[in-house]
Parts: C-alpha cells; sequence; structure tokens
C-alpha cells in the first residue's frame, strides 16, 4: 500500500539523517515524495508532502548548500502547502528557511520581504524570534543597521531555549554572531566583541 510505503521511506530517511547520512535521507524522502501521487488528492496528502518537505530541508540545504534550487523549490512548494493547509508554526518556519535561501542567492531585497512576511504571521508567537533574525540579516546587508541591531537583539531573546531553524542553524547564536558586523559599523566595537564573544563560547 502507497500509504504504508511511504511512511517506511520517511523512517528510513529519519534514521538516515539521525548518523548524518544525508545522502540516503534526501533519496528517500524523495522517493517518499514520488509517492503521494498513489494517494487520494486532499488535505491529508498536502499534509505529509508538507512534513516530508519539511523534514528534507535540512539533510537536503547538508548536502547542496542554501543556494541549492533544489532547496528553494521545496521551501516555495512547502509555503504553498503551509498556508493552504492553516499550519502557521509551518509556514513561519518556511519563511525564515526560504529566507536564508534567497539571501545566500544574491536576492536581498527578496529575502528583506520574506521576512517582513514572517514577522507579521509570527507576531507574539513561539516563532517570532526566528523572523526577527531573518529581518536583522536583510537589514544588515542592506546598510540598515541599526534596524538590523535592534532585530537581532529580539531574535536573540525570544530564540532562546527554541528549537534551530529548519535548516539547521540556531537563531540565538547566528544572531550575535551576526549583529557583530552591524555594531561595528555602528562604532560600537565593545558591544561587537561582547556578541561575538557570546557566539562563540557562549554566555
Amino acid at each position: 500500500a502507497p500509504k504504508r510505503a511511504i511512511r517506511n521511506y520517511a523512517i528510513a530517511a529519519e534514521d538516515a539523517t539521525e548518523v548524518f547520512a544525508f545522502d540516503d535521507a534526501v533519496r528517500r524522502y524523495r522517493r517518499a515524495i514520488e509517492l503521494l501521487p498513489d494517494l487520494a488528492a486532499g488535505r491529508q496528502r498536502d499534509q505529509v508532502e508538507l512534513e516530508l518537505l519539511h523534514a528534507m530541508s535540512l539533510p537536503l540545504n547538508a548536502i547542496e548548500g542554501y543556494a541549492s534550487s533544489s532547496l528553494r523549490e521545496s521551501l516555495e512548494r512547502s509555503a504553498v502547502l503551509a498556508e493552504r493547509l492553516g499550519e502557521l508554526r509551518l509556514h513561519v518556519l518556511t519563511l525564515v528557511a526560504l529566507f536564508a535561501v534567497r539571501f545566500v542567492q544574491g536576492d536581498v531585497l527578496e529575502s528583506y520581504r520574506i521576512g517582513e512576511q514572517a514577522l507579521a504571521l509570527s507576531a507574539g508567537g513561539p516563532e517570532e524570534g526566528q523572523a526577527h533574525f531573518a529581518l536583522g540579516g536583510a537589514a544588515a546587508e542592506l546598510g540598515r543597521h541599526t534596524l538590523a541591531v535592534d532585530h537581532f537583539d529580539k531574535a536573540h531573546q525570544l530564540a532562546i531555549d527554541r528549537p534551530p531553524s529548519l535548516v539547521g542553524t540556531r537563531p540565538e547564536v547566528h544572531a550575535r554572531a551576526w549583529c557583530a558586523h552591524p555594531l561595528w559599523v555602528l562604532g560600537r566595537g565593545a558591544e561587537a566583541v561582547s556578541w561575538a564573544d557570546w557566539a562563540s563560547s557562549g554566555p
């Protein structure tokens, strides 16, 4: 039965991810996704597809990197599914991951727009810190250094003790490391050093 086969491939992919066999994990997730048309169309199939795409994001990023066109396509499809299903948290997680992909691909303005969308959707929610991280990164690259520091500070505060991003980074650590640059540009050298030291060694 296709439902059982999809589940078995997903379990095998999870096991492969746990031992860092990322090539095997991606191959198995893709095989599970290939079997989805054998299920009846509808909300349940969309939910399964979204779960598979999300789970595949980390190993796919590990082997192909943030600039991967495959990762971008997977995340764009995830965003469509999450919005369709009304999965707000999963939608925000997808957008933050998509921000990272578009940023590394060089489309900083688009990454900023995605960050704004993520923040609007996440306001007051558990993933708001990740959205602030996305906006901080894009703002820093656009030369909006004061704004970047503000978003990075909020990202650090709100993402502490929260799960990592969909593609594996820890926003509370990454925010402090990245924030060292706009702090330095703003002439706040002592703070830049402090934030960079925290990111490298912890509080």
